[in-house]
C-alpha cells in the first residue's frame, strides 16, 4: 500500500466506523472504536507534518517514524477485533 493510500484508507475506515457505532452499540465495541479513533488521530497529527513519501524520511524523526509503525500495528489489531466483533454480531443476528 502506498503512503497516500494509507492516509486515505484510515480516514475512510474511521468514517465507516462512526456508522458502525450506531449499528453495534455496546460498551466493548465502543471501547474498540474509541481506541481505534484515538490511534488514528495520533497518526493524523504526525502525518500532517508531511506532504509526501520523501518528507516522511526527511521531516520526521526516527522516533516519529517508530511511533507511526507502532500505531499502525495497534490500529491493525484493533481493526481485526472490530471486524471480528462485527462478524460475531452479524452471525448472532442472522441465526435468530
Amino acid at each position: 500500500m502506498h503512503f497516500n493510500d494509507t492516509k486515505n484508507h484510515s480516514e475512510v475506515i474511521v468514517s465507516s466506523i462512526y456508522y458502525e457505532i450506531f449499528l453495534y452499540n455496546n460498551a466493548f465495541f465502543e471501547n474498540l472504536v474509541g481506541e481505534f479513533y484515538r490511534i488514528n488521530k495520533y497518526k493524523s497529527n504526525i502525518y500532517r507534518k508531511i506532504k509526501n513519501e520523501q518528507e516522511y524520511f526527511t521531516k520526521l524523526s526516527n522516533e516519529e517514524r517508530l511511533i507511526l509503525e507502532d500505531l499502525t500495528k495497534k490500529e491493525k489489531k484493533l481493526l481485526d477485533e472490530i471486524l471480528k466483533h462485527k462478524l460475531i454480531e452479524n452471525n448472532t443476528t442472522n441465526s435468530k
